[in-house]
């Protein structure tokens, strides 16, 4: 490793991907080589297994294994990287990327809503209505501060123009619960299934076999909405 500098998220930041081929052995005339993979980091260029050792050992000692697994979860389910690229590596790219503390990548306010609520209430969020989908969603401010005239459509991911969105808390509260993808038990059977966009949602179970008057009411409500705006698949 070059430059003596300490093992951090940091210095593991991966800039770019490396590869070189070199010399197993020669066989008469035939010269038999090998590749080795590894990435440019801070820390030099570093071969990918001690680079991955190095990235699990940061993420263990720094008691960040759950954040890991959320990534990891996030990555399959989004399929946001190379196809031919291994899921752990991807993740731990991220992880060393320290991406879910960015405003301006795209995942933020759905991935930090999912696994780390706490962080939004000091984010600096508006709402917007995009012109590919005209639905209400949220953005970071840093987006629109760095973006000229388009962003990523909150709902649909397409890149559109925009405009801001005039939002009641009720109505705010009534969109988010749109990030879902919504199952509706009775009789201990599913009966209903709604989504909102694919593969862009969390899922709410609405079980209508609870013995709670006030419960079933809150789901009641919650029923109507989905029903509003969901589009049932099941």
């Amino acid at each position: 490793m070059e430059n003596n500098l300490p093992i951090t998220f940091e210095t593991l930041r991966v800039r770019y991907g490396t590869g070189r081929s070199y010399l197993i052995r020669t066989e008469g005339r035939h010269k038999v080589h090998g590749y080795r993979k590894g990435v440019m980091t801070g820390l030099g260029d570093l071969e990918l297994k001690e680079w991955k050792r190095l990235a699990m050992e940061l993420v263990q000692t720094s008691q960040e294994q759950q954040l890991y697994q959320n990534l990891l979860e996030w990555r399959l389910e989004h399929n946001c990287r190379r196809s031919d690229s291994e899921p752990e590596i991807d993740a731990l790219e991220l992880h060393m990327s320290r991406i879910f503390d960015d405003p301006l990548w795209v995942g933020y306010i759905p991935f930090n809503r999912r696994y780390r609520p706490e962080i939004l209430d000091s984010s600096r969020l508006v709402w917007v209505k995009t012109e590919c989908c005209g639905e209400p969603g949220e953005v970071t401010k840093e987006r629109l501060e760095y973006e000229d005239g388009r962003i990523p459509c909150p709902v649909c991911g397409r890149w559109s123009a925009f405009e801001p969105a005039q939002m009641t808390k009720n109505k705010q509260k009534e969109v988010m619960w749109m990030d879902k993808l919504a199952v509706v038990v009775e009789d201990g059977m599913v009966r209903e299934v709604y989504e909102p966009y694919p593969g862009q949602f969390d899922v709410e179970v609405l079980d209508l076999d609870t013995t709670d008057p006030e419960e079933e009411r809150v789901i009641q409500e919650r029923l109507q909405i989905i029903q509003q705006h969901l589009m049932r698949i099941y």
